[in-house]
């Protein structure tokens, strides 16, 4: 079982399916510490965008593909967030990848630019840019 009286900054709801009271719980506790971590070095509020679905998900109704990490039935290890700051995106950028996260997406499209990230296995690690919804440039390439 999972300890979120360590947690600081989260509480389980936040990464909550809307449609499923009580899903946040399902949250990948990795996930969850190092987002929690990434707050406490910020100094600035972090934003899980779970009530459109960038939290976990848990019958895939929010769009997600089969195999995506925001997936329960794929171990709910993904959230999409923005830091709520004046930073500017490339620091912020530098500070996510700081904290370890295995998938980093940079959305730049989005009303408040921010990232997907998430603890997928270290083997299959992958970063890219969005810039339009639908369009991804992979820093890494995606299979090599």
């Amino acid at each position: 079982m999972n300890d979120w009286s360590s947690i600081r900054w989260f509480k389980p709801e936040e990464f909550g399916d809307p449609h499923y009271l009580g899903s946040g719980k399902h949250a990948d506790f990795r996930l969850v510490k190092l987002l929690d971590k990434l707050r406490w070095t910020l100094g600035c509020p972090i934003r899980v965008h779970s009530s459109v679905g960038g939290g976990v998900d848990v019958d895939g109704t929010w769009g997600h593909a089969e195999k995506s990490f925001h997936r329960v039935d794929m171990g709910a290890k993904a959230a999409d967030i923005d830091i709520v700051t004046d930073m500017p995106l490339r620091q912020q950028y530098y500070h996510v990848c700081q904290m370890g996260f295995p998938g980093v997406g940079l959305y730049t499209w989005w009303k408040r630019p921010g990232f997907h990230v998430d603890t997928r296995p270290i083997e299959i690690c992958q970063h890219w840019l969005s810039r339009v919804k639908g369009h991804y440039q992979y820093i890494i390439p995606k299979f090599c």
